[in-house]
């Protein structure tokens, strides 16, 4: 591992505002920049183009991976490297290119490490960052495990690639959902089941996964830059978006020359978005059960909150204290059959999506998490025969500080499976910070 910064040697440049010019641009936020670190994996074409615009925002930290050597045939479109530096590590020169960027004092931290053989290094370094590129030319497999990363430590991921008159852009939210498995068709379910979040952080090596059998790239400066420009666009709407952020994809052609970008959906079965992921003390957790309604029935009960009619064995009523029923902001008391009361307020309905969302502000009893979130959507279940049957996903996030005192002095049988939810959240991230302990321990 190589680290290195530029430091500004004489005192009066420092009194220059090197950004001036793009803290006018309104909603940006340099201190979010200049607090972010990004790794990149890949120090190839779209890897070089990235990282010089990375430099030139002024990030805090680049922490770059890559264990090839520069070769003659990478100088059309690598831009971190020149003629002399063929035949050297991609990382060592970058680490001594990048410093012509280097404005704000970016440290930039160097690792020659072959990324599928050393997975666990990847793992480490992800964990240190804000943002992760997924610039590796290496397989469909491979870009799963990232994806499979990034859930399980809520990080955003980016993905581009070109070849020939094209490209392709993939952006993932932080929220892991949708995931990069809704969009991908084709995959042994063999390597779908390892890679699955709840283990992706046990792996030393991901030696296993198929390399997929490209052809020799063909791609220039041109169209590398172009795909580094849409990827670093999604790295702006991710550090300091101005409405929803979205999971999207781009593909440009150039011959004739078309722009197609498109949301990405959820795929209900996703066993990857649908699977309780954790990091920390956030959590999301989803459930679904089948309803004998039809679409149109159940989206209407959904939108006028008739969830005592929906949920029967929980929901005893509920009563609008503030707005109307159906009206953003508008705050309704749930009171459930135990006696447990939530006071909730309703913050998104969409008739497009079918989606409803609403937050938790107030619990009585009290509960450990100071604000959380449920999310209900419809989707129609896999199954061909149940036509007049509909999937509710019902999906909570936690979005505060979580104890083991969920919810006491209660018989509400879902508070107790909250309970050993978090309490199972609680115990993998103590286990997980023994680990940390005992490898820093044996490392001095």
């Amino acid at each position: 591992m190589d680290i290195e910064s530029n430091k500004i040697q004489d005192n009066s440049q420092s009194k220059n505002d090197y950004f001036k010019r793009q803290k006018t641009i309104p909603g940006w936020n340099q201190e979010i920049v200049s607090n972010t670190t990004a790794l990149v994996l890949g120090a190839g074409g779209l890897g070089s183009c990235v990282s010089i615009q990375l430099m030139r925002l002024g990030i805090k930290k680049l922490i770059l991976v890559d264990y090839d050597v520069v070769d003659y045939h990478n100088l059309n479109r690598q831009i971190m490297f020149t003629i002399n530096d063929i035949g050297k590590s991609k990382v060592e020169s970058a680490k001594q290119n990048l410093q012509f960027h280097n404005i704000s004092n970016t440290e930039i931290e160097t690792h020659n490490i072959n990324a599928v053989t050393q997975w666990e290094q990847i793992v480490a370094l992800a964990k240190q960052s804000n943002l992760v590129f997924n610039l590796i030319d290496y397989g469909d497999y491979f870009d799963l495990a990232v994806c499979s990363l990034c859930i399980k430590l809520s990080l955003p991921m980016f993905q581009g690639g070109t070849f020939c008159n094209s490209l392709s852009v993939d952006y993932f939210t932080s929220d892991g959902r949708p995931c990069l498995l809704c969009l991908t068709d084709g995959l042994k379910k063999e390597f779908i089941e390892k890679l699955n979040p709840s283990l992706i952080l046990e792996y030393k090596s991901l030696e296993f996964l198929p390399k997929n059998d490209n052809p020799e790239g063909q791609s220039n400066i041109v169209i590398c830059q172009m795909c580094a420009n849409f990827i670093n666009t999604f790295v702006l709407n991710e550090l300091f978006p101005s409405g929803q952020k979205k999971s999207k994809r781009i593909l440009l052609y150039l011959d004739p020359i078309d722009i197609i970008s498109f949301d990405l959906e959820i795929t209900p079965k996703c066993p990857y978005c649908r699977e309780p992921f954790h990091e920390g003390n956030s959590f999301h957790e989803v459930q679904s059960e089948e309803i004998p309604l039809s679409k149109e029935d159940l989206w209407k009960d959904i939108k006028n909150l008739q969830l005592q009619k929906l949920f029967p064995q929980y929901v005893q009523e509920i009563q609008v204290i503030e707005g109307s029923l159906g009206q953003i902001d508008s705050k309704l008391q749930i009171t459930y059959k135990d006696g447990a009361k939530w006071t909730v307020q309703l913050v998104e309905i969409s008739s497009i999506k079918q989606t409803i969302v609403y937050d938790v502000i107030q619990t009585q009893p009290q509960f450990s998490c100071k604000k959380f979130r449920n999310i209900f959507q419809i989707s129609q279940p896999d199954n061909q025969n149940a036509l007049n049957t509909c999937e509710l996903l019902w999906r909570t996030e936690f979005q505060d500080d979580i104890t083991i005192n969920a919810y006491e002095d209660t018989k509400y049988k879902k508070y107790d499976y909250f309970k050993n939810l978090i309490e199972t959240i609680i115990t993998n991230s103590k286990n997980e910070e023994d680990q940390n302990k005992q490898q820093k321990q044996q490392q001095s």
